[in-house]
C-alpha cells in the first residue's frame, strides 16, 4: 500500500494542504476521456460520397421530370387527336344534315308544285297568276304519291264560291246540232210535186 504524504506550508494562521498535484490532475483528465468515450459519436459521411449521393438523387429527379413531360405530351397528342376526329365527325353529320334537309325541302317543293298544278287544272284557271297567292294547298291532301281526290273536290267546290271573281271565264262552244239538214238531191227533187218543190224553194 502506497501512503500519500501531505505536506502543510503555512502562511500566516493559514495551512495550505500540499499533495501530489500532478497525480490528481491525471487522474481527473482519464474521468474526462472516459465519460468522452462513453457519449454517442455522430456518423459523419465523407464529402465524396455526400457528392454521389446528390448527383443520383438529382439524376433520378430530372428522369421522373422527363418521363412526366412525355407522359403529358402523350396526353396532349392524344387529346388533339381526339379532338380533330370529334371536330371531322360533326362536319360530317352537318354535312349529312343539310343533305337531308335540301332533299327534304326539294320533295316539299315538289308537292306543293303538284297540288297547286292539279287545283289550277280543276279551277280552270287564274284571271291572274298574281291570285295563286289566294289557294290554299294545305287543303288538300298529298299522300302515297298521288292526290286525294275527296278533299281535292271539296277544296275546288269551296273556291269557286268563296273566290268566283278570281276565276278564269271559260268561252261558251257552240252546241252543234243533234240532227244535221238533210241535203236535197236532184234525184229526191225530181220525185217531189210541183207543189212540194215550190214550198221548198219558198223555205230558202
Amino acid at each position: 500500500m502506497t501512503t500519500t504524504i501531505e505536506a502543510q506550508s503555512v502562511i500566516g494562521d493559514n495551512k495550505v494542504p500540499v499533495g501530489n498535484t500532478n497525480s490528481e490532475k491525471s487522474s481527473v483528465e482519464m474521468d474526462k476521456n472516459a465519460l468522452e468515450s462513453a457519449e454517442p459519436k455522430e456518423d459523419r459521411v465523407p464529402y465524396s460520397k455526400y457528392r454521389e449521393i446528390l448527383a443520383e438523387k438529382k439524376a433520378m429527379q430530372e428522369d421522373k421530370m422527363r418521363i412526366e413531360s412525355k407522359l403529358k405530351a402523350y396526353e396532349d397528342e392524344k387529346l388533339k387527336e381526339q379532338s380533330r376526329w370529334k371536330e371531322l365527325y360533326e362536319t360530317k353529320e352537318n354535312e349529312l344534315k343539310s343533305l337531308r334537309d335540301q332533299a327534304e325541302n326539294e320533295r316539299k317543293a315538289f308537292i306543293e308544285s303538284q297540288k297547286m298544278s292539279v287545283i289550277l287544272n280543276e279551277l280552270g284557271g287564274l284571271k291572274n297568276e298574281k291570285y295563286s297567292t289566294f289557294i290554299d294547298t294545305s287543303k288538300v291532301i298529298y299522300s302515297d304519291g298521288s292526290i286525294d281526290r275527296t278533299t281535292l273536290s271539296a277544296y275546288i267546290e269551296d273556291f269557286k264560291r268563296e273566290h268566283p271573281d278570281l276565276l278564269k271565264q271559260r268561252e261558251k262552244v257552240p252546241t252543234p246540232p243533234s240532227v244535221a239538214p238533210k241535203s236535197n238531191s236532184a234525184e229526191d227533187l225530181s220525185k217531189l210535186s210541183f207543189s212540194e218543190l215550190t214550198k221548198i224553194l219558198n223555205r230558202q
